[in-house]
């Protein structure tokens, strides 16, 4: 990819991607590294090469408080050794919800939430590993289709989930989702 490299208060990108280049534009450079200047537009610059399209669409992401406390509230545990599964489905919970939503759109949606608490690790970097695992099986599913509309999902993991490998959170995540029938 590239490295930074701070010389006398400027940025400056080294990248290592000749593809990206015309030949003329990396002419002069050894091995086709090409040093480009980044002041002010450095957003701009990653926002066209580094763009991650392997994440849960933000349409399906469980976002507001409200939508947390109702799954919480009234949703229903699913659970095993590592990770729980609180789903709400909406169409059977359209009490709770508020009166200015429309409700043949709102029952429409699916929404999704990870939750790997300071309990599984105190470590960042294994919270988040976890949480990206999951969100990745998940993605899958949603790619494939595999999941019906009309719920709410919020996945918690357990401490015992920092031993697990992607293989063995891909089948408990599936078996959940097929114990809430919302797996197709």
């Amino acid at each position: 990819m590239g490295f930074f490299v701070i010389i006398q208060t400027e940025l400056i990108l080294y990248l290592t991607i000749p593809s990206l280049f015309s030949p003329a534009t990396a002419k002069g450079y050894a091995l086709g590294v090409q040093p480009v200047r980044v002041l002010s537009n450095i957003e701009l610059w990653f926002s066209r090469v580094f763009v991650n399209f392997n994440m849960i669409p933000l349409n399906n992401r469980l976002r507001k408080t409200r939508d947390f406390n109702l799954v919480i509230k009234h949703g229903r545990w699913v659970s095993n050794s590592f990770l729980t599964l609180k789903s709400l489905e909406l169409a059977k919970n359209q009490d709770y919800f508020p009166k200015k939503e429309d409700p043949d759109k709102f029952v429409k949606q699916l929404k999704l939430a990870f939750s790997v608490g300071l309990k599984v690790s105190k470590s960042a970097v294994k919270r988040n590993r976890v949480r990206r695992q999951m969100s990745e099986v998940v993605r899958l599913l949603l790619k494939e289709d595999k999941l019906k509309i009309g719920y709410y999902l919020m996945f918690v993991a357990k401490k015992e989930v920092l031993d697990k490998n992607y293989a063995e959170i891909s089948q408990e995540i599936k078996l959940l989702l097929s114990k809430t029938k919302v797996l197709l």
